[in-house]
């Protein structure tokens, strides 16, 4: 990942780490460490660690802990409608984090046919691995649960 990703991924944005709510404003990057300010202190993050520490947040606000009136039932999507659900789900999120379609694919480090494989899981239409799943929902900050159970 360069540093131009890195900044995408971070600045203007919300994330969660350690239980403690950030806003990025800047993000800088050397050869040794990738350092994170925010509106509250800055993070730094030696390069080798940057793939623990990404996997370890969650960007968007800090979500509230359901109370049993809160709690929202999920209901489990059929076999059927699995490739759909997930091809959805990539595309809004890959919209949403504003990345092209190569972009994530190069983020994910899938490799040749990237374009042709994340395009055909989008529509629905790709026999995916769970490995290469996993790659894009990494790449994405995205969980399994959140195929598994989506909101209704």
């Amino acid at each position: 990942m360069d540093a131009q990703q890195i900044e995408r991924l971070f600045i203007g944005k919300s994330f969660v780490f350690e239980d403690n709510e950030y806003f990025c404003t800047d993000v800088s990057v050397n050869s040794n460490a990738i350092v994170i300010s925010t509106d509250k202190t800055s993070i730094r993050v030696a390069i080798s660690e940057f793939t623990s520490f990404y996997n370890s947040i969650s960007f968007g606000p800090k979500k509230q802990q359901n109370t049993s009136s809160q709690k929202k039932e999920t209901k489990p999507i059929k076999k059927s409608e699995f490739k759909t659900t997930v091809g959805n789900l990539v595309k809004e999120k890959r919209t949403e984090l504003g990345y092209t379609i190569a972009e994530l694919g190069e983020l994910a480090g899938i490799g040749k046919g990237a374009s042709r494989t994340i395009g055909l899981l989008e529509k629905g239409e790709s026999n995916f691995t769970i490995d290469t799943l996993e790659l894009i929902l990494t790449a994405l900050n995205c969980s399994f649960e959140e195929i598994i159970n989506p909101k209704q």
